[in-house]
């Protein structure tokens, strides 16, 4: 992006360059690189279809086991199924990646992560409920009201709209995303979604 290479440009004359911002700028790009991406996507306008939420999330667990340290295990239970979401598959894994990214970078020390799938029901419809789980240091009570909030975030290095976006599209195909934490033990987000 021109406008980040002027910004590193005059940071650079100026001598106020360290690895910390450097590290800041790179994430802002790669951030920058993902809203375009995601405005892409809404130009296309894909069509929600049903989905079966195990196999999403199964691939899912296994791209994020490559990618993670060996210090975290992430690990998938699924009760019951398969459960079929109708649902727009990439913006769902996007949002089930944002709420595991999210765990597993609250465990900068190593810890388990669990994704649980089983089948619910409320007295109105059929769902699926997923459970993500991490050991982590838990949310910070004045975080708690916030967590969903646009572009908040208690990450430096981060925008703040993944878990932000995530409750947008579980709220758009008819679920409920919550959480409970505890600090020094964990957080576990709780999403229900309508199930065909």
């Amino acid at each position: 992006h021109i406008w980040l290479d002027q910004i590193r440009d005059i940071l650079e004359k100026r001598g106020v360059v360290s690895p910390q911002l450097h590290v800041c700028l790179e994430n802002i790009d790669s951030d920058v690189d993902d809203i375009l991406r995601a405005a892409e996507n809404l130009k296309i306008s894909p069509q929600a279809e049903p989905i079966n939420i195990g196999e999403v999330l199964q691939s899912l667990v296994s791209q994020v086991r490559i990618q993670t340290p060996s210090s975290i295990e992430v690990q998938m239970v699924q009760v019951e199924g398969p459960f079929l979401v109708n649902a727009i598959t990439t913006e769902l894994t996007h949002a089930f990646w944002s709420i595991i990214q999210n765990g597993i970078d609250a465990m900068p020390d190593g810890g388990k992560l669990n994704v649980a799938v089983t089948g619910g029901e409320t007295k109105s419809r059929p769902e699926v409920e997923v459970h993500i789980t991490d050991e982590g240091k838990g949310i910070e009570p004045e975080a708690q009201e916030r967590i969903f909030s646009p572009f908040y975030s208690t990450k430096p290095s981060h925008m703040g709209y993944g878990l932000w976006r995530a409750k947008n599209v579980i709220d758009n195909i008819g679920g409920v995303i919550t959480f409970d934490s505890e600090m020094g033990k964990g957080t576990t987000f709780n999403i229900r979604l309508p199930i065909l």
